[in-house]
């Protein structure tokens, strides 16, 4: 439940291939929005978004329609505005609607992040004719803050942000909110999982292996242990934007890390508060603790 109400749904369709029509009941089980819509989101900033007959649309809480189903793509809102979609010459582009429906933003962009970090959002455009991506990034106004000049680029977050240009075509350099380099390009880095600072530090890998620099760009852990990215096994992971990254990340000061297939725990310093002889291990969201498994036993 959220504020009384409760996402339900009914099975319509054929025993074999039922699906799913969505609404909202309360907390006596009345249906408030009927189970009408294809999929729902949940509610932000007084909003949520739904889907009927294919297209993307906002409802109040009470169920009446607030802007009507028109996109391909509807998602939630976040300060103030909303990432819409629509199909233009057989691509999916990007733009932003205010809470009144009012378009911010053209659909003019090829990728734009879901929700802002920092107050920003990154969005792409593709030159299909040469296959190359620029990214740069926007304000909740619609405003390019950052040019679209890098070829690829993450999330800001603690002031912070990855980024790749077509001269550095495999090391990363972090820029500011202003758009400058305050981290020079990282010889011999990679962007594989979009590195992030988090408490402090930023855990990346050089050379192919993994270690973490602080926000002055010096080395705190020495790349000497062996994770790899978000497409990693690694059980730690970091939530962006309801989304989550497999990127090992420092929280309260400690970090999950590997060695030679083993896993442990490190401090800021890279000391090993949990040596690396375990198969693996999940921190509580704090890393208060750690459950751990070693010859298939957990404890």
């Amino acid at each position: 439940f959220n504020k009384g109400q409760l996402h339900v749904f009914t099975l319509e369709g054929s025993k074999l291939l039922p699906t799913m029509k969505w609404g909202i009941a309360d907390t006596s089980g009345r249906l408030i929005v009927p189970t009408i819509y294809d999929a729902m989101g949940a509610m932000s900033e007084g909003l949520i978004n739904a889907y009927i007959n294919k297209k993307g649309g906002y409802i109040l809480p009470d169920g009446k329609v607030a802007h009507q189903f028109v996109y391909d793509a509807a998602y939630p809102f976040s300060n103030g505005v909303a990432k819409v979609g629509k199909i233009v010459h057989g691509k999916l582009k990007f733009g932003l609607i205010d809470k009144d429906g009012q378009q911010v933003v053209p659909m003019e962009y090829d990728a734009m992040q879901d929700g802002f970090s920092d107050g920003l959002k990154v969005v792409g455009k593709l030159d299909a004719k040469h296959g190359k991506w620029s990214y740069g990034f926007i304000d909740a106004t619609g405003k390019v803050v950052i040019p679209l000049k890098f070829s690829m680029a993450g999330t800001f977050s603690e002031g912070l942000c990855a980024v790749k240009d077509n001269e550095h075509k495999h090391n990363v350099a972090f820029i500011n909110t202003a758009g400058d380099i305050v981290i020079p390009y990282i010889e011999k880095s990679d962007l594989f999982g979009m590195p992030m600072f988090n408490d402090g530090a930023c855990i990346l890998r050089c050379s192919g292996k993994a270690g973490a620099i602080g926000k002055d760009g010096s080395v705190i852990v020495p790349f000497e242990y062996d994770n790899e990215t978000f497409l990693d096994k690694s059980p730690d992971f970091l939530r962006v934007n309801g989304a989550s990254f497999r990127q090992p990340v420092f929280v309260n000061g400690l970090s999950v890390m590997r060695k030679k297939g083993k896993w442990g725990v490190i401090d800021k310093a890279g000391k090993a508060i949990i040596p690396t002889e375990y198969e693996q291990i999940i921190g509580s969201k704090t890393h208060a603790y750690f459950m751990v498994k070693q010859k298939g036993k957990w404890g």
